[in-house]
């Protein structure tokens, strides 16, 4: 959970210059400007591209705490079937993760 933490912290630190990037790009467009143009007075990476940086971040952190949430409840003793209760998935969804848990 403590790499989740840190991830949170990485994508609050890409959502602060998303939120300006997106807020002059808004007074741009008020201004006149076409999207083609605004694109070309913004400096630095394209909002796209830091969304996506941040998504990935997101998703690779849900799955390692995914794995390891798994793998703590069943070692704790609840059984895949009662895991996958938790989690809204199929046994077999528990069985991948708890396999995936033990090759990394």
């Amino acid at each position: 959970m403590e790499a989740m933490v840190g991830t949170v912290d990485d994508v609050e630190a890409l959502l602060g210059p998303i939120k300006e990037r997106l807020t002059k790009a808004l007074e741009l467009r008020d201004e006149g400007y076409s999207y083609s143009d605004i694109g070309s007075r913004l400096e630095g990476s394209p909002v796209i591209e830091m969304l996506g940086v941040a998504i990935d971040l997101l998703i690779d952190a849900t799955a390692r705490l995914r794995r390891a949430a798994a793998r703590e409840l069943h070692d704790e003793g609840l059984t895949m079937d009662q895991i996958a209760a938790l989690f809204g998935v199929t046994r077999q969804r528990i069985s991948g993760l708890l396999r995936e848990g033990k090759a990394k």
